[in-house]
């Protein structure tokens, strides 16, 4: 995928720019454009069944380890994202994405 959607109204006006900080926000885009990136749209991950390390995504993003883990948990607790031992999923990716299922 070279491009992903970003909808403007949500983004200035949704929920997301009061509950994350400006360096949050800028966590939080980096993994809607890394899950674009994915050989699995929606899903970051370094191969299936191996999560993407963290050092590497630390790295990537030019954030430290300890910020990105904390973010990490809470996107998660937030329900932006779901993390297990195959990656970091992000929650409604389809729907974000536009490409939620007819009749939903």
């Amino acid at each position: 995928m070279k491009w992903v959607k970003l909808w403007t109204d949500g983004w200035f006006d949704g929920s997301v720019r009061f509950e994350l900080d400006s360096a949050e926000r800028s966590i939080w885009v980096d993994l809607i454009a890394f899950a674009g990136q994915s050989r699995w749209p929606g899903i970051i991950r370094a191969s299936e069944g191996t999560p993407y390390p963290r050092k590497a995504m630390a790295h990537r993003f030019g954030v430290t380890l300890e910020f990105l883990g904390e973010t990490l948990k809470k996107l998660e607790v937030q329900n932006k994202i779901h993390e297990n031992a195959d990656g970091i999923h992000i929650v409604n990716w389809e729907r974000y994405q536009g490409k939620e299922a007819k009749g939903t």
